[in-house]
């Protein structure tokens, strides 16, 4: 691995570095589904759950784009109180205190709050590996962000910089940034899906990401 910190790795937070998915279903079927009339998610379902784009998911769950931003603002809120509950990927740390002692730069990207980032964080004793958090208000709007960290940190678009998501939409927003973007598979959409987008690199196991710099 090459080290220095020209290299930049921007990761996205849920399902990323965070296994969330749990409990984000959980907060779904017992929170907003009552609290906003959502169609339920059935643990069988969950697996097909994994192989569909996010607006594939609001269409059959009963979500409009009226009503998203009011149930991201409670999911947020619910994840926030329940952030104890939340941990780390297996072998995530590992690999992050190796990137970090490299020199390599790291930051996050995510649709998430960042309060409820720099909380877990804290919890898991990781805050001084991370230079930048930035957080999307909307659930379709990373490109946008991705393009803010790029001016603001002043990075280059070159192989020196790479998003590493769980989502098809990750690999959009990095496409559309005009950056490279690694895709775990170990998150929420399958590998399935997430070949079918070709990103740059597709990853299953945490241990590969020593092999992107």
């Amino acid at each position: 691995m090459n080290t220095g910190k020209n290299f930049t790795v921007i990761f996205d937070f849920d399902g990323t570095l965070a296994d969330t998915m749990q409990l984000i279903l959980d907060i779904y079927n017992q929170v907003l589904v009552p609290s906003f009339k959502c169609k339920q998610i059935e643990r069988m379902d969950v697996e097909k759950f994994r192989e569909l784009h996010p607006k594939e998911l609001l269409e059959l769950h009963n979500i409009s784009l009226i009503k998203l931003p009011f149930i991201v603002l409670r999911a947020r809120s619910e994840m926030n109180r329940r952030i104890s509950d939340i941990h780390l990927h297996p072998g995530i740390r590992d690999v992050l205190k190796t990137l970090y002692d490299s020199g390599i730069r790291l930051g996050i990207c995510t649709s998430n709050s960042k309060l409820n980032v720099m909380s877990f964080l804290s919890q898991n004793s990781m805050t001084e590996w991370f230079g930048f958090i930035y957080s999307s208000k909307h659930l379709f709007g990373k490109d946008r962000v991705l393009r803010k960290i790029i001016h603001e940190q002043k990075l280059s678009k070159d192989e020196k910089t790479i998003f590493i998501g769980d989502e098809a939409r990750d690999i959009d927003a990095a496409r559309s940034a005009g950056i490279r973007v690694a895709s775990v598979t170990w998150g929420l959409n399958s590998k399935c899906m997430l070949e079918q987008k070709k990103p740059d690199m597709l990853l299953d196991s945490p241990e590969e990401l020593l092999n992107l710099i």
